[in-house]
């Protein structure tokens, strides 16, 4: 790959130069996010146990693995002990934005809350973390898709989105793989563009004169007809302006 910072475009702009290529892999470049519900039950009986319930409902733009994607997660509590307990999803047949809407429940036996509040004694340890890791099934070894990590220290019930992660060293399926140092250079060329979004109140003077090009005479004396003629590429001035007349009627 080539990543270019943010702040460094400028220093390229309308400039030929060529970029060293990066060798990457499935464990450092993922994509795709997925969508949790967290939360958390204290038993009729507050001396049985606490529940964590996650549901995983869906993902969305999960990477393709030669051109196919066979998602399951695999869902992992890790509790200050140093126990962990793992549950999986069914997998989900050429999508790579599955809807799998299933929900895990892990229990956190012997837990009893001390008279201060603020302390939680069990013999299992209390919730540390929670690990969402999504696979595609690919043969014996799964393919590695990305992973989230939510603390559940301070967590209370939630649901949102997470953006995937690259993996750890020891996620799923990770390996050490030899780095290529030399892989070839890519010549770019860039049109570096920034935007600026002022206050509304700035823009309606202008907002006025746009919506006066519709009954002007002659059209060559519109606001509409000048913005055309400064922009390179009309089209990219017809769509806004189209929102703005379809806005106001």
């Amino acid at each position: 790959k080539v990543a270019i910072k943010r702040e460094d475009l400028p220093k390229y702009h309308n400039k030929d130069h060529w970029f060293q290529i990066k060798a990457v892999n499935q464990h450092t470049e993922v994509q795709g996010k997925v969508h949790l519900d967290i939360k958390f039950e204290r038993n009729s009986d507050e001396t049985s146990g606490e529940k964590l319930i996650v549901r995983v409902s869906e993902c969305s733009d999960l990477t393709l693995s030669n051109g196919s994607c066979d998602p399951f997660a695999m869902i992992a509590v890790k509790l200050t002990s140093g126990k962990v307990e793992t549950r999986r999803t069914r997998v989900r047949k050429k999508t790579n934005s599955p809807v799998f809407d299933e929900s895990f429940t892990f229990e956190l036996r012997s837990w009893r809350r001390s008279c201060d509040s603020r302390y939680n004694i069990s013999d299992m340890g209390d919730w540390c973390e929670l690990v969402v890791t999504l696979c595609h099934e690919s043969g014996s070894t799964p393919t590695f898709l990305g992973e989230v990590r939510v603390p559940l220290g301070q967590t209370t019930q939630q649901s949102a989105w997470y953006l995937l992660q690259p993996g750890k060293k020891n996620s799923l399926n990770s390996k050490t793989e030899p780095i290529c140092t030399d892989i070839g250079s890519l010549r770019l060329k860039i049109h570096y563009t920034r935007d600026y979004v002022f206050d509304e109140e700035m823009y309606k003077t202008l907002q006025g004169l746009i919506l006066e090009s519709a009954s002007l005479q002659p059209v060559t004396s519109s606001a509409c007809y000048l913005l055309g003629e400064i922009i390179p590429n009309k089209f990219d001035s017809a769509q806004p302006l189209a929102r703005v007349f379809l806005h106001h009627g």
